[in-house]
């Protein structure tokens, strides 16, 4: 994996293929740029895994559920 300058991966890396994002207790309460972003790019072809517990996102994780349906992504929430 490249990394830039800050020593962070860089994401247009054809090689970088994220499988588990682990967003627990970030405080996270809405996930809209988080569906926008997984639906605008490659991630979710790749990506296996997405833990968001212990995060208050609400209602939003219909939104997430419905990005996330024709996936092979598996989300993690704990009850809110």
């Amino acid at each position: 994996m490249e990394r830039n300058g800050g020593g962070n991966p860089e994401p247009e890396d054809s090689h970088c293929k994220l499988e588990k994002l682990n967003l627990h207790n970030c405080g996270i309460t809405d996930v809209s740029s988080l569906t926008q972003s997984l639906t605008n790019t490659k991630a979710l072809q790749f990506l296996k895994e997405l833990h968001l517990s212990a995060n208050n996102i609400g209602d939003s994780k219909q939104q997430l559920i419905d990005v996330l349906r024709d996936s092979n992504c598996k989300l993690i929430v704990d009850r809110d």
